[in-house]
């Protein structure tokens, strides 16, 4: 009886302690999939913005070609530059460039950062925003305008280059049934950021450059430009100094600290390494923020770099900050019942017990036992 009676009281043991670690997988799990889905939406939120903004200004270089430079002044000079010997070339470049720098100046107020003529055999003809530096061979440094040139069609695409990174709308140039080359209208990162701040002021913005990529293209001279991050040393910052006048903004106290606490998260490095969209919460004196990363890809599908959003957590998963007041509270209730059982195990012993002193007793007296309590009653 006493073997069936003990084996009774490990049953609810083992269901108690069943059922309170089956809420606790049950909480974890919940709060999983809440942080996923707040996570997600991020994502997808940060990525619609990016998007918008890419739309928005390739529309604008579409409107910019068609109405300042795709016209018979504008392609009758360059024409005449690619296909004149080398004193006229020098002529025909410098009235183009005088024809078109009121425009470069009025793009540089709207953020534009380059203006950039390329040959078709894709060689840079004239950069308005380094006019000095000609005639280098691009097919290599600049897939954009290889694809241009080599399938006639406009492309826009994020892509670093020899001088500086940018948002790339490049469009071919035709002139009287002949194929002359293309000409492209950059974005600087500063704009984009600006740009996306619009439509989601919540957030902080930065953009990060595989470090890779950039290297292997900029002319040496640029490369003071750029410093790594500390966020991944894979990639790098441009003009942390502020040193170009559409540079983008410095990272706030706040993004900088996310940053110096994420340097050694190898998930996000990994993440980061496979190309990979990642969302995270990052915790800071008791305040939960959101970091969310969205990568670039160029045109031959390569990462060219990452677009951060940094956002103090308002609307957070309950769980997020319930989660230690559940497990505590499950753990308390396990604690409550499973002390209660064994009190109550060890006073049906001790009765039990004195159950069966009192029956042996009874059990060898050859007289009655008469037996009355303190009162004598």
């Amino acid at each position: 009886m006493k073997y069936i009676i003990n084996n009774i009281y490990q049953f609810f043991i083992v269901l108690i302690l069943f059922t309170g670690i089956l809420a606790l997988v049950f909480i974890n799990h919940y709060k999983k999939s809440n942080e996923k889905e707040y996570l997600n939406e991020n994502i997808s939120t940060l990525g619609i913005s990016y998007q918008s903004s890419i739309d928005k200004y390739r529309l604008l270089s579409k409107y910019i070609f068609n109405e300042s430079i795709n016209n018979e002044l504008v392609l009758s000079l360059f024409e005449k530059g690619i296909n004149s010997t080398d004193d006229e070339k020098k002529l025909y470049k410098g009235l183009l460039f005088r024809e078109l720098y009121p425009l470069y100046l009025r793009l540089k107020e709207e953020g534009i950062r380059q203006l950039h003529f390329h040959t078709k055999d894709n060689k840079s003809y004239i950069r308005f925003h380094q006019p000095d530096k000609y005639e280098d061979d691009l097919s290599i440094v600049r897939k954009t305008v290889k694809f241009v040139n080599d399938e006639n069609k406009a492309i826009t695409s994020f892509e670093s280059g020899k001088v500086i990174s940018g948002f790339r709308n490049v469009f071919p140039i035709n002139f009287r049934n002949e194929h002359l080359g293309s000409v492209e209208i950059s974005i600087s990162t500063r704009m984009m950021v600006e740009s996306i701040s619009n439509l989601d002021v919540r957030k902080e913005y930065s953009i990060i450059l595989n470090k890779d990529i950039v290297f292997d293209k900029l002319f040496k001279s640029q490369s003071f430009l750029y410093e790594e991050s500390v966020l991944n040393s894979d990639f790098v910052i441009e003009d942390i100094n502020s040193s170009l006048p559409d540079s983008p903004k410095t990272l706030s106290h706040i993004a900088k600290r996310i940053n110096d606490k994420l340097h050694n998260n190898k998930q996000l490095k990994e993440a980061m390494r496979q190309g990979e969209k990642y969302a995270f919460f990052v915790k800071l004196d008791d305040n939960y923020y959101d970091v969310t990363l969205i990568p670039m890809p160029g045109i031959s599908k390569k990462i060219e770099g990452y677009l951060i959003g940094y956002q103090k957590s308002i609307n957070i998963p309950i769980m997020m900050s319930l989660e230690l007041y559940a497990y505590s509270l499950i753990l308390l209730v396990m604690i409550i019942f499973i002390s209660m059982l064994l009190i109550i195990q060890r006073k049906t012993t001790i009765l039990d017990n004195e159950k069966k002193w009192f029956k042996s007793i009874t059990d060898n007296l050859v007289e009655g036992l008469y037996v009355m309590d303190s009162k004598a009653k």
